[in-house]
């Protein structure tokens, strides 16, 4: 009899909850905006509460740590162009001048100045892929001709 009872009164249950779910539907359609408005205050409440951060558990913490860990020093490969590639007496001063050139023209890309004996080397950029790097290429090959595509692998933790 007990059972009997529990069964008919979880089956109430579900049915008044399906029907509730269908009245706050039908009520959502004919008044969108305020479903987005409480939305925005529950986030805003929600951020008074934390005071701006976001809370998270221990084991996210640690999981996020080990991932820093196990990623920290990682071999990336990337495309570069070289701009300058010279090895006559006067190439160290000539590769200063042609980086700090490329740094007034494109602030925002990264420079890089290398020697390899006997070779002085200018390379530009850190592009993810060969298109990136062709279009930057494209768009430089008039003020450096001797421009080419290099790709380049690099630790993280050097860079």
């Amino acid at each position: 009899m007990k059972r009997a009872i529990i069964i008919l009164y979880s089956f109430l249950a579900l049915s008044l909850l399906a029907n509730g779910q269908e009245i706050v539907r039908a009520q959502a359609d004919t008044i969108p905006q305020v479903d987005t408005l409480v939305q925005e205050v529950y986030v805003e409440k929600v951020f008074e509460v934390l005071d701006g951060q976001i809370a998270a558990s221990d084991s996210l913490n640690r999981m996020m740590s080990e991932y820093r860990e196990k990623n920290f020093s990682r071999n990336v490969q990337v495309y570069r162009l070289r701009i300058f590639f010279d090895n006559k007496q006067d190439a160290r001063s000539v590769s200063e001048q042609v980086v700090n050139l490329f740094r007034e023209q494109y602030p925002d890309i990264p420079v890089f100045r290398g020697y390899t004996n006997p070779y002085f080397k200018v390379t530009v950029g850190n592009f993810r892929s060969k298109s990136e790097a062709m279009k930057f290429l494209n768009e430089i090959k008039a003020q450096y001709p001797s421009v080419f595509l290099v790709r380049e692998t690099f630790s993280t933790n050097e860079a």
